[in-house]
């Protein structure tokens, strides 16, 4: 088994956050375990067997679920964890980004295990019926200035497909891509890359 501990915090404010975390499996979406944080430590553990690729959430009222990606389908002995969750507050001007996306290299095909995030999605704007959002492509500097364009530009409109396809609103939604222009980390660690490769949305109207 694996133990994983963090904290949850607001991540306006920083300050710690009562939530439940829930982690699944990503190849089939099954729940494998719910963790609680403390309300005033924000802190949370939770113990799961290695050997799967998780996706797991933070969920608190008024807060958009903020997902992340844990992969130990190549641990094969106990490990200790640290992993914490910054919640973003439900409100115009938010930015979230969707950690459970995936696509194969130099492409813009949504893959399977991207599905669950993007109907949790379909379903906050289910929830929130006069949300509007614009979805963000970016890439790192791989590549061509050109390429790297039109690359966060087709992964931003999949997105914006897929949630079309599930019944929300094309008034709703905007897309664009960024390319490499709006960098989260510098481009010269695999980590930084990692990070400025991403796709976001942003609340427009709420």
């Amino acid at each position: 088994v694996v133990l994983i501990r963090g904290k949850v915090f607001n991540a306006k404010t920083k300050e710690p956050l009562s939530a439940n975390i829930e982690y699944e499996n990503l190849q089939d979406g099954k729940n494998m375990g719910v963790a609680v944080s403390n309300p005033l430590t924000g802190e949370y553990k939770i113990v799961l067997p290695y050997g799967i690729n998780y996706g797991f959430m933070g969920f608190a009222e008024k807060f958009i679920s903020v997902s992340d990606n844990l992969d130990l389908e190549k641990v094969e002995s106990y490990k200790e964890i640290t992993r914490d969750l910054y919640l973003v507050p439900l409100e115009v001007g938010s930015t979230i980004r969707l950690n459970n996306i995936f696509f194969d290299v130099n492409k813009a095909d949504l893959r399977p295990e991207s599905f669950p995030e993007l109907d949790r999605l379909v379903g906050l704007m289910g929830q929130n019926v006069k949300m509007q959002i614009q979805i963000s492509g970016h890439t790192d500097n791989v590549g061509s200035d050109e390429a790297n364009l039109k690359l966060s530009n087709d992964r931003a409109k999949s997105v914006t497909d897929y949630l079309l396809k599930a019944g929300i609103e094309p008034t709703r939604i905007i897309y664009k891509g960024y390319g490499e222009t709006v960098p989260l980390a510098g481009n010269d660690t695999e980590e930084g890359k990692q990070l400025n490769r991403r796709v976001e949305f942003t609340i427009l109207k709420n």
